[in-house]
């Protein structure tokens, strides 16, 4: 499993993240952030949207904090296809197996 940091730098940036059928289900999850507060996770949610994120979405409580993904995937080579896209264009994210 990769890690970096889980902020988002990424600026009008354009991402098939999450666009698959298991959304927060799936098994390998790319995580664009945790925060203290649900709220928080929500505004991260609604920004990386309009950042053109339109898979990012709320996955639960993950260790105590409230986890945004980009997207999940079941296939690990669909989420790591993914994740070197989001490296490309300087988008710091990590997998969670799950």
């Amino acid at each position: 499993v990769t890690k970096t940091e889980t902020k988002a730098t990424a600026d009008n940036t354009q991402s098939t993240a999450g666009n698959n059928s298991a959304g927060a289900a799936g098994k390998y999850i790319l995580v664009a952030g945790s925060f203290s507060s649900k709220n928080s996770a929500e505004i991260f949610i609604e920004q990386l949207r309009k950042k053109g994120f339109s898979g990012a979405e709320y996955v639960g409580i993950k260790n105590g904090t409230h986890m945004v993904s980009y997207g999940s995937y079941n296939d690990q080579k669909e989420a790591n296809a993914e994740y070197q896209k989001l490296q490309q264009k300087a988008v710091q994210t990590w997998i969670l197996k799950q």
